[in-house]
């Protein structure tokens, strides 16, 4: 065929020759292109595009999500519609422009659901669109095509739109059509009716998969009916209902993602009408054209170039059709096909190759070359392998070894072709009755087996055997790998996984499995047993004053004292820190176990000399016994770090577990499982006490706190809770609740005018995080508060925990325009250096020393003392505590700003505030603090 074509070039006269390959080329990509040869690759450039050219969603379509979240908390499926109509009225309600449903209505309902249902969908006015569809049924008579739509009760008062789709070629949803047939009509698709589109000119559009998918707003739908949303972010949306929980079954094939829920395609459709993203493809006509000017351009110009020029050309003409496809789509809604062009100019760079090329000579000439190296390189493969290769004769002898067989066996290569496998592997004897395959495990994977050296000695190998055929000869090749460093690493690591790497000693891991083991046998011969935790005290200190180097010493050292009371039957282990277990598997009664816990705090109490410092270590030791105190290894191990904590609580240094102390500890984690849902679900409570301006006797601000009334425990300090949530890592979200809760309604009071300014507390874990300055800028941004009346009240003991940590994190505060106090002053160690360096406009007095300054001369002293500091460094003054006239009198009388106490209110919800403001003596109608303060005593 190749010589017709050649003597058919050669009768063709020179500038037909030159024309007519690429007139071929350009016939055959033609031909190509038109029975959609190129449609596959297309699709992967253009999801390759809108992998690289992305852009967020409008924000103006909405997706209520029925998920997971919303079939548990609703505790019902299929829900009654009487849910779709309280979803309608809240959306309508708070300003939603339009409300469509991507919801099958085909569940079964009641009357007064649907009476329900239908007396929302008419109060909406036709700003409801409901879905139509058509889907095919199968019956025992056939398949059916079944047309689905709201009832006519339902019809009358909405707008319907078609939600059906139809795959591409290769089973995505990439196209969605602008109208659909439906019961003797058309109705627009629900993308075109939510973006307005029903004049649309095309009937089909394809869909812009590079808008952000996550960027399209979406709610849960049960969070709109229990109302936990912002109104502010609902008006004038339009918002679609529809499933996204895997287990309803809706979703849909699509391009990048692989799989989303109906509804998300539909928003993506909406997007890329409302966008102007409906993407069309330039039609065949133009697209051949450009095939047929690059065959003719190009034909040319590679016949004059190098093939190495040719090659550059071929990769750089690609790039460009590439990069100019991507550009048209991020620019317009069009869609280029960029293959064909691709594969004219690698047409004819391999024309133009194969011009140049005498194929014969060429492919004799590479294929003897190619021969050469390849069995260069195999033989230097074979013989600078780390693995042994060894060709095994079908009687069992050896053929031929690799260098590395030599090597590990310790033999010269040639003493080993024709000897025996058995030489080297001992477990392989040949027997007469077996095949030799079957000794070998052919084809059965590596196994493990021993080895013997020329000298003697013994070794692990790893053993792979295949069968192979050379010139009609069966053969066996084996990979012999020496396994002894994997061995002895093995074991390493296995002892490593059940040892403390530090002391040696069994860590928790073997501690618990030895514990199962003794339970099981203390439970079949009814016997006690005794699991003994321990504590070092004081060891962080250790390790913060002379460093882990000597804490690591120091646990070595207690490790090997912990041994000398013990059995060989009893085991001992690090739990991790300074925590120790002894585990008594033959102990006769908690007398016993409580003599063996006596010996161990014994033989801790002489000093440990280390880096010529003696350090004097006590120890807490908790004791539980099975089966007094609990059954199971969990709750043993559990009820024996309760007994340690209440030693180390009660100083005793051993205590044995008891039942009553540890409902304190349940409660605790009750406690603290729901403060985190407390947070989450917004149930707890702020309060505001009022700040009372002395000089004019007006109320000038006051002070947010924060209060829970658990459930089932009642009201709960918030000295505990907020400890709770400091040790539980919580203090972040409880924080960033009580500033968006406080400046909720600080935002409300100076759109009405009040002019009062707000102090929150910063807790002292809050003043260590590094963010806290750009979370609290975000949060008072979002509420447009004014920062002139936003005061940040931080306590001095939190400043020294971290001295230099709290000035930086102080000094960003202070940068973006925060105000600041320092509370409770005068009850922590505050150093004055630090103080006259802080960037702060307030000092609140602590309530300790303004009760008593009436009657205790030293507590006025104080009183009057920090006043003149805080005046001399520029500050106003807050005194709290003020629970009677005279403490206002004097407080006033020396000098301080404002005060804060029962005196003026007491603690009072948010809300109430306006009208104390109105109706106590110290809000509007109050003048003068002096005649109050009269008409007090």
């Amino acid at each position: 065929m190749k010589r017709r074509l050649t003597n058919f070039l050669a009768l063709l006269p020179p500038g037909v020759k030159c024309r007519f390959p690429p007139l071929l080329i350009f016939l055959l990509v033609a031909v190509l292109y038109l029975f959609g040869t190129f449609d596959s690759i297309e699709r992967e450039l253009v999801d390759t595009r809108f992998r690289v050219v992305t852009r967020p969603a409008t924000g103006d379509l909405v997706i209520v999500m029925i998920d997971p979240r919303s079939i548990s908390e609703l505790r019902t499926w299929p829900w009654p519609r009487n849910f779709h109509a309280e979803i309608v009225e809240i959306l309508l309600k708070a300003g939603a422009r339009r409300v469509a449903f991507d919801v099958e209505f085909g569940a079964p309902s009641t009357p007064e659901a649907d009476r329900r249902f239908a007396q929302a969908l008419a109060a909406a006015k036709e700003k409801v669109v409901l879905p139509v569809f058509a889907q095919i049924q199968s019956s025992a008579d056939g398949s059916n095509l079944v047309l689905s739509g709201p009832l006519r009760a339902f019809a009358r008062h909405v707008q319907v739109a078609s939600i059906n789709t139809r795959p591409a070629e290769d089973g995505m949803i990439r196209r969605m059509t602008v109208r659909q047939p439906w019961a003797n009509r058309t109705v627009p698709t629900m993308s075109v009716r939510l973006a307005g589109r029903e004049e649309a000119p095309f009937e089909m559009f394809n869909i812009d998969y590079g808008i952000d998918r996550h960027s399209i707003p979406r709610i849960s739908y049960v969070d709109v009916l229990r109302g936990r949303f912002d109104p502010e972010e609902i008006a004038g949306k339009q918002f679609l209902i529809g499933a996204t929980a895997i287990e309803l079954g809706d979703q849909m094939p699509v391009p990048i993602a692989k799989s989303v829920p109906g509804v998300f395609v539909q928003g993506l459709a909406f997007e890329s009408l409302a966008q102007d993203r409906a993407l069309q493809g330039i039609g065949t006509a133009p697209v051949l054209a450009l095939v047929f000017f690059v065959a003719a351009l190009f034909g040319g110009i590679y016949s004059a170039l190098s093939w190495r020029r040719a090659l550059a050309l071929t990769l750089a003409g690609s790039i460009f059709m590439l990069l100019m496809s991507t550009g048209v789509q991020a620019v317009w809604p069009v869609l280029l096909d960029s293959s064909p062009v691709i594969l004219v100019l690698i047409l004819l760079f391999a024309y133009s190759v194969v011009r140049r090329v005498d194929q014969q000579a060429f492919r004799l000439l590479l294929q003897g070359s190619e021969l050469r190296r390849t069995n260069a390189m195999m033989k230097s493969v074979v013989d600078n392998t780390f693995d042994g290769i060894v060709i095994i004769k079908q009687k069992g002898s050896i053929r031929t070894a690799n260098a590395a067989v030599a090597r590990i066996f310790g033999y010269g290569e040639d003493e080993l072709i024709d000897q025996e496998l058995s030489l080297l592997i001992p477990e392989i004897t040949q027997d007469n009755d077996a095949p030799l395959e079957s000794i070998l495990l052919v084809d059965a994977g590596p196994r493990e087996l021993g080895g013997q050296r020329k000298d003697g000695s013994s070794f692990s190998l790893e053993l792979t055997v295949t069968e192979m055929n050379f010139d009609d000869e069966q053969m066996f090749v084996g990979i012999v790998r020496d396994v002894t460093e994997r061995k002895i690493y093995q074991d390493k690591l296995e002892y490593q996984a059940v040892h403390d790497a530090l002391t040696g000693l069994p860590n928790r891991a073997l501690l618990n499995d030895r514990l199962e083991h003794d339970l099981h046998l203390a439970k079949r011969e009814n016997k006690p047993l005794a699991i003994l935790p321990l504590d070092l005290d004081c060891f962080k200190e250790v390790n913060d004053t002379l460093g882990h180097h000597i804490g690591d010493l120091l646990l070595k050292m207690v490790a090997e004292r912990l041994t000398v009371p013990l059995r060989d039957t009893d085991t001992i282990a690090r739990f991790g820190g300074d925590e120790f277990a002894i585990l008594l598997p033959a102990v006769s009664d908690q007398y016993q176990a409580q003599a063996v816990a006596r010996r161990i705090i014994e033989s801790l109490k002489s000093p440990f000399l280390l880096d010529k410092i003696e350090l004097e270590v006590g120890v807490s030791v908790g004791i539980a016994m099975y089966p007094e105190h609990a059954e199971t290894p969990a709750r043993l191990i559990q009820a024996a770090d309760v007994a340690m904590y209440m030693a180390k609580k009660a100083g005793t240094g051993l205590a044995e577990y008891d039942a009553d102390k540890d409902r304190s500890s349940v409660r605790q984690l009750t406690v603290t499982g729901d403060l985190r849902q407390a947070i989450e679900g917004n149930e707890l409570a702020i309060v505001f006490q009022p700040k009372i301006d002395l000089a004019t006797g007006r109320a000038a601000g006051g002070e947010v706190l924060s209060r829970w009334v658990h459930p089932e425990h009642g009201f709960i300090s918030p000295d505990e809770f907020i400890e709770l949530a400091e040790q539980t890592g919580l203090i972040r979200s409880l924080t960033v609740w009580m500033f968006n809760t406080a400046l909720r309604s600080l935002s409300e009071w100076q759109r009405l005018g009040l002019g009062m300014a707000m102090s929150v507390n910063i807790s002292a874990r809050n003043l260590h995080e590094r963010d806290l300055p750009e979370v609290i800028e975000g949060l008072v941004n979002e509420w447009k508060i004014d920062r002139e009346f936003l005061t940040l009240e931080i306590t001095e003991s939190a400043i020294m925990i971290d001295p230099e940590q709290a000035m930086s994190t102080i000094q960003r505060l202070d940068e973006l325009g925060m105000r600041l106090s320092i509370d409770d002053f005068g009850t922590g160690y505050s150093s004055l250096s630090y103080l006259k360096r802080l960037p702060v406009d307030e000092l609140k007095i602590d309530k300790t020393f303004v009760m008593n300054m009436t009657e205790d001369k030293s507590d006025e002293v104080i009183v009057r003392s920090t006043i003149d500091l805080a005046h001399n460094l520029g500050l106003k003054v807050v005194a709290e505590g003020v629970e009677e006239a005279a403490h206002a009198k004097r407080l006033k009388e020396l000098g301080c700003e404002l005060g804060q106490g029962y005196y003026f209110a007491r603690p009072m919800p948010i809300a109430e505030f306006t009208t104390w403001l109105e109706e106590s003596p110290w809000g509007y109608g109050a003048t003068d603090i002096t005649k109050r303060a009269a008409a007090g005593d």
